[in-house]
């Protein structure tokens, strides 16, 4: 009986044994229940910029101001680049609710503004008959002053 004994002597301490191990798990399982909890959520943060202004226009709207860290939201638009304006150009057409647009952006910025624009359409110069070169691709000379003489 002896070797029995031996036997349940093993068992014994490998139930003891068990269950300390058991333990360890249930705190650690604990722990990391409550640090998920404070880890930050895996939504990306809110992203907040500084002032910006939309110009409405009749086809498209121009975003500008401080627009770098939200550009991505403006390519969801297809909105392009214009670096004549420093702004974002979007066709109307691609935004499907102008409202939610706007209320979107008011959250990302520190403050927004909105105005109407107007296209301003650039004028040729009236070709004036009595003026020297007033036909097109005709050059004069009026003084030679400058040209080497022979």
């Amino acid at each position: 009986m002896s070797s029995a004994k031996k036997i349940l002597t093993k068992l014994e301490s490998i139930s003891s044994k068990l269950d300390e191990v058991l333990n360890r798990l249930d705190k650690l399982e604990k722990k990391t229940i409550n640090s998920k909890k404070n880890a930050p959520s895996s939504s990306p943060p809110t992203v907040k910029v500084g002032k910006v202004l939309i110009t409405e226009y009749d086809k498209y709207i121009l975003v500008t101001g401080d627009t770098f860290d939200i550009r991505n939201d403006f390519k969801v638009y297809r909105g392009k680049w214009d670096a004549d304006s420093k702004g974002w150009k979007i066709m109307t057409s691609n935004i499907e609710n102008y409202e939610d647009f706007k209320n979107d952006l008011q959250q990302k910025c520190s403050a927004l503004k909105t105005t109407k624009g107007k296209l301003v359409k650039l004028k040729k110069p009236t070709s004036d008959s009595s003026s020297p070169g007033s036909d097109e691709g005709e050059c004069m000379i009026m003084d030679s002053s400058d040209s080497e003489s022979e």
